[in-house]
């Protein structure tokens, strides 16, 4: 039992053993007829459940009526009480979905008072909704219009509407768990009917949607049906109309509203087939489509995709451990992913991006480096590509640098000295190479052979089941069976071995953090200050020219550099850098950066040719993300007031 359907029950009991109209009980609501009788049904089977002094009369043109026996001890509160009731209370977000679909959908406006007696609240909480309602449909260039005697509406235009009607549906989290949400608005047979037009329609012409797509495409095409019957239909200028007619999903928009209109009983006026078309435009992909672009695109459209493509595979190339320009399966997914971005900016459709700020985190170079390359793409062509694409397509290239990295190099080599002959030795060999798989183990010897061993060959490592102290050899002691307790020592002495070995620093894990540029627990008010600091220190020491702060506050205006976690990485212009550096400041106290509290911040002032010429600024990056999930060492980072000790933590978090 939801809110609706609790709120009938009090309808009905209010006016017991009399007839309320569906209709009336829909008004109230502000829903379908459809919407009250499938409520109607799961209050028929609580009440039979409950007790069978009470029971629904439904008789057709009367309505329905609640039977109560006369001299029932049950009131309204015992009814509404019951342990019987499952009463799912709308939580904040809940109502305001409501209250904003409400709005988004009716035709006339809606006071406070009725708001707040549908859902039981006072007026003050319903003000407050439309506040944060208010706030989140300004990006959709709507606004509600609150007048007195009058009540509250949304003044904006018919496509506006519906793009904040689908995304409204959309944050209510994944589409399976929409779909509630969704069968609150529309019969189940109406999603199955439009479910079954979108996938008979890729059949037919032999493409395939990824489910985002499909998934955006039902609630477009169910709002635009359920619009279509409240008679608020699109309208669309002229010239765009012309610039879409000719296009193929124009032919796919008319073949599933055709269809569409046999099943719904409506008329699809051309305006909307026209507006769906453009939906069709804006849908992505699947990449194993064996489609060509060529089939549906026209040469101007297809012109400024292949030279946003060079653009970016040009300013890319070097960051893979392989070539961009030969990764076939890279080219054909990127085409079919900007071909369908590009209309999607160009015909007005929105573009959400839900994991952007996780994909900053994982590849916050990547990222930027794609950022720049569509800023000044969108400088020359006139264009807005937004964040939200920028980060989809940094998606792409890191799928093609996982796809195509190869195994890193064995950095460390070891032997194993085993007293108990083959079987056991060749046990140890096999389970070292899966704790350490970073390190190369040669085989075993024995104790006899060591010494000579040693001297015509040269190891890192010596792992030893016995004592071999007399030979003057730095190794490892370990036991013949591994088990976690023994696999936690030998990683403990692993870690004090190349410590005392100093081979960290062959990672170059740190090659251009200098302590002179670490600056802990200082007091700044905001980013600017911060940037202004750091910057100042750089330029005094040659090491930056006196244009690379104003390209850190460039690159910030594009798009904030916080990561989340406390954690800031501004960089600006490689063109300005002298020597590489990469800066490090605490905050006594965090600061607001944009959205998010930063404290620890990492300038980042790195030549162009030391981001790729060696594993320097990826196990950089590593780092940050090992960081990033570790609140213990961020917290201790943060309080830190000595530079040798903070080093050593951050050396520590290092990948081997």
């Amino acid at each position: 039992m939801n809110r609706r359907e609790e709120n009938l029950i009090r309808i009905l009991y209010e006016r017991k053993n009399t007839f309320v109209l569906v209709r009336e009980m829909a008004e109230h609501e502000n829903c379908s007829d459809k919407t009250i009788r499938n409520s109607l049904n799961k209050v028929e089977k609580y009440l039979s459940k409950f007790s069978s002094d009470l029971k629904l009369d439904r008789i057709k043109g009367k309505g329905i009526c609640l039977r109560v026996k006369e001299n029932s001890r049950w009131t309204l509160n015992h009814v509404l009480g019951s342990s019987c009731l499952n009463e799912e209370t709308l939580s904040t977000r809940e109502r305001r979905f409501e209250l904003a679909y409400t709005l988004l959908m009716s035709t006339k406006a809606m006071t406070l008072k009725e708001f707040s007696k549908k859902y039981y609240v006072n007026k003050k909480v319903i003000a407050d909704d439309l506040v944060e309602i208010r706030r989140q449909l300004e990006k959709y260039n709507l606004k509600i219009i609150s007048k007195q005697r009058v009540g509250n509406y949304i003044e904006g235009v018919e496509k506006d509407k519906r793009e904040a009607l689908a995304q409204a549906i959309k944050n209510q989290g994944e589409f399976n768990k929409a779909k509630d949400s969704l069968k609150s608005i529309f019969m189940p047979y109406e999603i199955e009917m439009v479910n079954k037009a979108i996938v008979d329609l890729q059949n037919h012409m032999e493409i395939s949607f990824v489910d985002e797509s499909s998934d955006a495409l039902t609630i477009h095409i169910l709002f635009m049906i359920k619009r279509i019957k409240l008679n608020q239909s699109i309208k669309l200028s002229r010239s765009k109309k012309d610039l879409v007619a000719p296009k193929i999903q124009y032919s796919w928009a008319m073949k599933l509203a055709r269809n569409l209109e046999e099943v719904f009983s409506i008329r699809f006026p051309e305006d909307e087939i026209i507006y769906l078309a453009i939906h069709l435009l804006g849908a992505k992909y699947n990449g194993d489509n064996t489609i060509e672009l060529s089939n549906f695109i026209h040469s101007s459209e297809a012109n400024i995709v292949d030279i946003l493509m060079d653009r970016l595979l040009d300013n890319l190339e070097k960051i893979g451990e392989t070539s961009f320009k030969s990764d076939g399966i890279l080219i054909q997914a990127l085409r079919l992913h900007l071909y369908a971005s590009l209309n999607r900016i160009n015909y007005g459709l929105s573009l959400e991006n839900p994991i952007l700020d996780k994909i900053k985190q994982m590849s916050p170079y990547l990222y930027y480096e794609v950022l720049d390359i569509i800023d000044r793409f969108n400088t020359q062509y006139n264009m807005n590509i937004p964040k939200e694409e920028v980060a989809y397509i940094t998606i792409h290239f890191q799928a093609s640098i996982e796809r195509n990295r190869k195994d890193p190099p064995k950095k460390y080599s070891a032997i194993i000295l085993c007293h108990l002959g083959i079987g056991i030795s060749n046990y140890l060999k096999i389970k070292l190479e899966k704790i350490f798989p970073w390190i190369d183990f040669k085989g075993s010897i024995s104790v006899k052979e060591i010494r000579e061993y040693t001297k015509s060959n040269s190891v890192n490592f010596i792992f030893s089941t016995v004592d071999i102290d007399k030979y003057h050899i730095n190794y490892i002691k370990i036991n013949s069976i591994i088990d976690q307790t023994e696999e936690k020592k030998i990683e403990e002495a692993i870690n004090k071995h190349l410590m005392t070995m100093d081979l960290k620093k062959d990672r170059k894990a740190h090659k251009f953090i200098y302590n002179e540029f670490i600056f802990l627990n200082k007091n700044f008010k905001n980013k600017i200050e911060i940037i202004k600091f750091i910057t100042d220190e750089l330029q005094r020491t040659g090491r930056i020219d006196e244009k690379f702060f104003s390209t850190v506050l460039k690159r910030e205006a594009v798009d904030s550099t916080e990561i989340g976690n406390f954690l800031a990485i501004p960089h600006g212009s490689t063109d300005h850098i002298i020597s590489s550096t990469i800066s490090i400041l605490t905050l006594r106290k965090p600061i607001v950066w944009d959205r998010d509290q930063v404290q620890i911040i990492f300038l980042l002032a790195v030549k162009k040719d030391d981001y790729s010429k060696d594993n320097t600024m990826r196990n950089f990056f590593k780092f940050l993300n090992n960081l990033t999930a570790n609140k213990e060492v961020l917290k201790k980072l943060m309080e830190e007031n000595n530079i040798n000790l903070f080093l050593k933590s951050i050396k520590n978090l290092y990948v081997l």
